[in-house]
């Protein structure tokens, strides 16, 4: 296992959202790969100018738009935003392949908890059913084929919550997730997808402002939580990067200065769950050459995905600080 610098046709410094920040757009946006285009909605901007083939923030504010780029065609395209999900700073979302899920997050200074989703192929928007959660925003969401998953996050500015639940979006229904075992009250987990039927929960900033260090996994089948081996776990952080590879768990970078992660990591560790008899065990990630001087996760991003196409780069941010950490 070893570190290398990736190709110079593929160096990008961050995920698509911190370009388009760094270049007066939307900050924190929600992005993905849809197969030809890049999908961008939400974070903090303004209303949606354009120029220079473009959209771009004028003064900061809470952002309800978002659009389509097209990498080939080098060409913006609004998306409609009639009956949108207005509350997007830290909104829970997934995307299914053919819909954005998009739910809670962060407006008008309140945390909210309802949602909607946007329709690619109608270019149209539904309400989602109330949640039987309480509104909040910066915790983790992920999609697990069939629902989104939603753990943890701010339900205050001052209150984290240890709660979760499941939404299916053809049903249009909710399903609480087990408390017993369930992991600590955080802000800002970290939540992957592993083997299509079990979900990590790691790190994060507990309510006294500390970053975390332990994690457990939710198990479909069962409908229960599990405990995770602690023994050569990453040092407790929050805002991380996680990734399923397929065989290993890869957590890497992090803050561990409260919730904003100001201070960074340049480090990680590799998870198997199935070892130890489902306990799961760390393995040390080597750091010669590793990407130094990182004070946000934002300048960081991860992704298991191919070095190829360029547009799959900007779009789920396949990339690790200009290096690429090889297996093997």
């Amino acid at each position: 296992m070893a570190v290398e610098q990736a190709p110079n046709s593929l160096v990008a410094s961050g995920g698509l959202s911190e370009i388009l920040s760094r270049e007066g757009g939307q900050i924190n946006a929600i992005s993905y790969w849809t197969d030809t285009k890049i999908l961008v909605w939400g974070g903090i901007g303004a209303s949606m100018a354009h120029a220079n083939g473009r959209y771009y923030a004028t003064h900061a504010n809470w952002q309800v738009g978002g659009g389509f780029y097209n990498p080939a065609a080098r060409q913006w395209s609004a998306i409609n935003e009639q009956n949108a999900h207005k509350f997007n700073w830290g909104a829970f979302h997934a995307f299914t392949g053919n819909q954005l899920i998009v739910w809670g997050g962060m407006g008008a200074k309140q945390p909210d908890n309802k949602g909607a989703i946007y329709e690619l192929a109608s270019d149209t928007w539904k309400t989602m059913s109330e949640a039987p959660i309480l509104g909040r925003d910066t915790g983790c969401s992920v999609w697990t084929g069939t629902d989104l998953f939603i753990f943890g996050g701010r339900t205050t500015e001052s209150n984290t919550s240890s709660d979760g639940a499941l939404y299916n979006p053809n049903s249009d229904k909710w399903t609480l997730l087990p408390t017993q075992n369930a992991p600590s009250s955080r802000n800002s987990p970290m939540c992957a997808l592993i083997n299509q039927h079990r979900i990590v929960v790691w790190g994060g900033t507990a309510p006294n402002d500390q970053p975390l260090g332990d994690g457990k996994i939710y198990h479909f089948n069962s409908h229960t939580w599990s405990d995770m081996a602690t023994e050569n776990a990453p040092t407790p952080r929050n805002q991380s990067r996680m990734v399923w590879t397929g065989k290993y768990l890869i957590v890497w970078v992090g803050g561990n200065n409260g919730s904003h992660g100001n201070t960074g990591f340049t480090s990680g560790a590799l998870y198997d769950p199935d070892a130890n008899n489902g306990l799961g065990e760390w393995l040390t990630m080597a750091t010669n050459d590793a990407p130094q001087g990182l004070k946000r996760s934002e300048r960081c991003s991860l992704d298991w995905r191919s070095y190829v196409d360029l547009g799959r780069l900007f779009a789920l941010s396949a990339i690790t600080c200009s290096r690429r950490y090889v297996l093997s």
